[in-house]
This record gives C-alpha cells, structure tokens and sequence, in this order.
C-alpha cells in the first residue's frame, strides 16, 4: 500500500486490523501459541501495531478518505 497509494486519485476505503493475523502469524511466522509467551511478544506486537497505525495514517489524513482499523487479534 505504501507504494501504490501514491498513485491513486479517487478516494479509497480502508479494512484492516491493526493486528492481522495472517500477517503476523502466517507471513512473519510468530509462534501459533503466541498467548502463551505474551510477556516476551509484547514488544513485538507493540511496534507492529505502531507501524501498522503509521502506515494507515497516511490514508485517512487525506480527504474524502477513511479507515476501519480494529485493533484485537483472535484466534
């Protein structure tokens, strides 16, 4: 997105957790039983869930936009 997003011209709607779980478990491969060693992920999900809000900022600071960004992960 941080890419084509500078080429577009109309204005886009946004869906997208804050904390996906396919990304982070399946595409960076954190360890399925992440609950069970959430002391030592905290700082991971902390700045996922930080580059994840940048990164979407970018989209609803423009006008007309907008962005749906829940932030819970489930399993």
């Amino acid at each position: 997105m941080d890419v084509l997003y500078n080429y577009l011209t109309t204005p886009v709607f946004v869906s997208e957790n804050q904390f996906d779980e396919e990304q982070i478990l399946g595409e960076l491969g954190c360890p399925r039983d992440f609950k069970k060693q959430l002391p030592k992920m905290a700082e991971f999900f902390s700045y996922y869930g930080k580059r994840m809000r940048k990164s979407l900022r970018q989209i609803s600071g423009k006008k007309g936009n907008g962005v749906w960004a829940p932030s819970c992960l489930d399993q």
